[in-house]
C-alpha cells in the first residue's frame, strides 16, 4: 500500500507517517522505483500509534509499548504511570481555581512549588525503583508531600530528602525480574494501590478488629513466606534485593525522618504504624519474623 493511501487511511499526514518511520516505529518495505510499501500490519501499527498519540501519550512510550513482547504488562505500567500525573495535574487545576477565585498570595506560590517539587520526586523514584515498586512509593509519598512547605524545617527537609534520591543508584534488577514484576502487576491501577492505603490505616486504627477478620489470610501468607517454596520465586529473589538496597544505602533510616519534618501528617501516621506495630506483635509474638 503507497503512502497516499495510507494517508486516507490513518488521517495522518505524510510529515507524520515520515517522522514515525524516523522513529522506528514502522518500516516499510522500500520497492525499486523508491516509493515505500506499507503492509497491512504497519498500516495497524499507525492506527494504534495515532490512538495512543491522541492519549498524549509520548513517541518513546508508544516505542516501548511496541518494542516489549509483554505489551500488556508494560501498558499497565504506563497507565498507573498517567495516573500518578493525573493526580498531580488535579492539585495544579485546585490551585488554579483557588487563584481564580481569591487572587496571587505567597501561600499559593509556595505550594505550587511544593507541587513541582513533589512531581520531581516522583520523577527520580520511577527511575530508582522501577515499575510497580516506584509507583506504590510514589502513590504513598504523594499523600503527604502535596502540601505548602511553611516552615524552614520543612523547606531545608524536602531539599535534603530531594538531594538525597538524586546520589541514590538505581535499584539492579534483571530483565527476568522486571518483566516477573510487570506480569504479575497486570490490572494493578491506582485504585488498587489506594485501597491498599485505606485498608492499611484501617488496621493501624484498630488492630485486633483488622486482625480477628484477617487472621486466617494473615496466617497462611506467613506460612508460605517462611517456606521454601516462596524461596523459590523470582518474588523472593526481588525483595531480598530490595533489603539489601535498603540496608545499604540507609533508605529508611533517611527518607522517613525527613518525611515527618516536611509532612505533620505523615509524622502522626508514622507514630500510629510504630504504636500499632507494637501492639500487633506484643498480642501475637508468633508473627514477629
Amino acid at each position: 500500500m503507497l503512502i497516499n493511501e495510507v494517508i486516507k487511511i490513518t488521517g495522518l499526514t505524510r510529515k507524520a507517517i515520515d517522522y514515525y518511520e524516523q522513529k522506528g516505529l514502522i518500516k516499510p518495505t522500500i520497492l525499486e522505483n523508491g516509493y515505500r510499501d506499507f503492509s497491512k500490519i504497519g498500516v495497524e501499527q499507525l492506527k494504534q500509534i495515532a490512538f495512543l498519540r491522541s492519549l498524549d501519550l509520548s513517541v518513546d512510550q508508544i516505542k516501548e509499548i511496541f518494542q516489549l513482547e509483554q505489551q500488556e504488562s508494560i501498558s499497565w505500567s504506563l497507565l498507573r504511570q498517567r495516573e500518578l500525573q493525573l493526580k498531580i495535574n488535579a492539585k495544579k487545576l485546585e490551585l488554579f481555581k483557588q487563584y481564580l477565585k481569591e487572587g496571587y498570595s505567597d501561600k499559593l506560590a509556595e505550594l505550587a512549588e511544593s507541587i513541582n517539587q513533589t512531581a520531581t520526586i516522583a520523577d527520580r523514584i520511577e527511575q530508582i525503583f522501577p515499575g510497580y515498586f516506584g509507583q506504590i512509593f510514589i502513590n504513598h509519598y504523594l499523600n503527604y508531600l502535596l502540601i505548602p512547605l511553611q516552615t524552614a524545617s520543612q523547606k531545608s527537609a524536602f531539599a535534603e530528602l530531594v538531594f538525597f534520591l538524586d546520589k541514590l543508584p538505581n535499584l539492579d534488577l534483571t530483565n527476568e525480574q522486571e518483566q516477573y514484576l510487570a506480569e504479575s502487576t497486570n490490572n494493578v491501577d491506582l485504585e488498587f494501590f489506594d485501597q491498599l492505603e485505606l485498608e492499611k490505616q484501617s488496621a493501624i486504627n484498630n488492630v485486633e478488629q483488622w486482625f480477628e477478620q484477617n487472621k486466617e489470610n494473615l496466617q497462611t501468607y506467613f506460612d508460605y513466606k517462611n517456606s521454601e517454596l516462596y524461596k523459590a520465586t523470582p518474588l523472593y529473589e526481588i525483595e531480598e534485593k530490595l533489603k539489601t538496597y535498603f540496608q545499604e544505602t540507609s533508605y529508611h533510616e533517611t527518607v522517613i525522618p525527613l518525611l515527618r519534618k516536611i509532612s505533620p501528617a505523615y509524622d502522626r501516621y508514622y507514630k500510629q504504624l510504630l504504636t500499632a506495630n507494637s501492639e500487633f506483635l506484643q498480642n501475637h509474638p508468633e508473627f514477629n519474623g
